[in-house]
């Protein structure tokens, strides 16, 4: 089974990310800041990591330029998941790093393509 590491500072939606990914039949795990996630991938590396945007500690955009930085990390796909919605964001996250860049609301099967997509691509 695929493993998703969603990194999310709020706890309900942290939860409700995990839900979904846990519907669309991948096996979910949740951390609460940039910090978290990288501290996590010196342990084990996830198929894939949806990750907000803005969080405290360390915030997504430093975490993917950390990620991509590291020649052991590279490959891992990243999805930004962030209520970051204004002119210039999307361009910007992905020019950070970001594999797909999604808004909140959360669009449950627009996330689900987007996994996929980066899981079978």
């Amino acid at each position: 089974m695929k493993r998703i590491l969603v990194v999310e500072d709020n706890p309900a939606i942290r939860e409700l990310i995990l839900e979904l990914v846990s519907s669309f039949g991948y096996a979910g795990q949740g951390v609460s800041d940039g910090a978290d996630l990288l501290a996590r991938l010196e342990e084990s590396v996830p198929d894939l990591v949806v990750m907000d945007v803005r969080m405290p500690n360390l915030d997504g955009l430093q975490a993917i330029r950390r990620i991509r930085e590291n020649a052991s990390l590279k490959h891992l796909r990243v999805i930004a998941l962030t209520a970051s919605a204004m002119r210039g964001d999307r361009e910007m996250g992905l020019q950070s790093g970001f594999d797909a860049y999604l808004t909140k609301p959360i669009d449950a099967d627009l996330l689900q393509n987007e996994i996929e997509r980066l899981l079978t691509g």
